[in-house]
């Protein structure tokens, strides 16, 4: 009986440091995800899809198939974090005899939004199998894999919400899988910094616009108002001319008319 309870003592203190140790290691010393593309593995291209053939790459990856326009069957194996994982993993796929395997694109997590996974742990070497219960919880989400410092990192996801992902990470623990969520984009406080910064610009920009269209205005005003100026100062100018000319002509005639008046006062007189 004391031996039962002392395993049974033993057994929650090793869960309690083990619960402890994955607490310090994701949340003390968080993973950071340097890429938000996912990749995936296309194993082969069939004519008749068997499942068995592709048994020995379940502990890699999950195995997807997809129809193409002629009717075969894509295998492929999903889903890894970045190329360098994809690669990695594609390195195991051809040593199991799957020759013609390569790394094909598969999505991007958007960078515009908060991007949130759940991440499930960090293990030497990859065994998928354990995550089928997952993957069964989460038909429509993505079990990504990633490799880094000699680990890989297994999340489930991907969440805009956080508040989704946490949804997620307490439903893994109802059915006794530990997790952790995870930031993997931009923060919420970020992308409204951004949009911030992004309005103030904008502001800025049509303030700036706002000012060289005035300016414009004003200047085009001016130069108007200067031209109007100057027509008027010419056309004065040129009435002056005008006057000047007529007043000129105006004595003219009245000294030809006074010199005419006195030459014939003149010829009267000598008659």
């Amino acid at each position: 009986m004391n031996q039962q309870l002392f395993c049974m003592k033993a057994s929650f203190i090793v869960r309690k440091l083990h619960y402890l140790l994955l607490l310090y290691f994701f949340i003390l010393y968080p993973q950071v995800i340097y890429s938000q593309t996912a990749y995936s593995i296309q194993v082969a291209v069939e004519q008749s899809y068997n499942p068995k053939k592709y048994a020995p790459l379940k502990k890699l990856g999950f195995i997807g198939t997809k129809k193409t326009s002629d009717k075969k069957t894509k295998v492929l194996l999903r889903s890894y974090l970045n190329k360098t994982t994809a690669n990695k993993v594609l390195q195991q796929v051809k040593r199991l005899g799957f020759k013609d395997a390569f790394v094909l694109y598969s999505h991007t997590l958007s960078n515009k939004k908060p991007n949130y996974l759940v991440q499930l742990g960090v293990y030497s070497s990859l065994n998928m199998n354990k995550f089928s219960r997952v993957k069964a919880i989460f038909s429509q989400r993505h079990i990504y894999t990633q490799y880094n410092n000699g680990k890989y990192n297994v999340y489930v996801g991907h969440y805009n919400d956080a508040k989704q992902a946490q949804a997620a990470k307490n439903l893994l623990g109802t059915k006794g899988i530990n997790g952790f969520v995870k930031n993997v984009g931009r923060s919420e406080a970020d992308i409204k910094a951004e949009a911030e910064k992004t309005k103030k610009t904008k502001e800025a920009e049509a303030k700036k616009k706002a000012e060289a269209e005035k300016a414009k205005k004003e200047a085009e005003e001016k130069k108007k108002a200067e031209a109007e100026k100057t027509k008027k100062e010419k056309e004065a100018e040129t009435k002056k001319k005008a006057e000047a000319e007529k007043a000129k002509k105006e004595v003219e005639a009245k000294k030809k008319a006074e010199a005419e008046k006195a030459k014939k006062e003149v010829e009267a007189k000598k008659k």
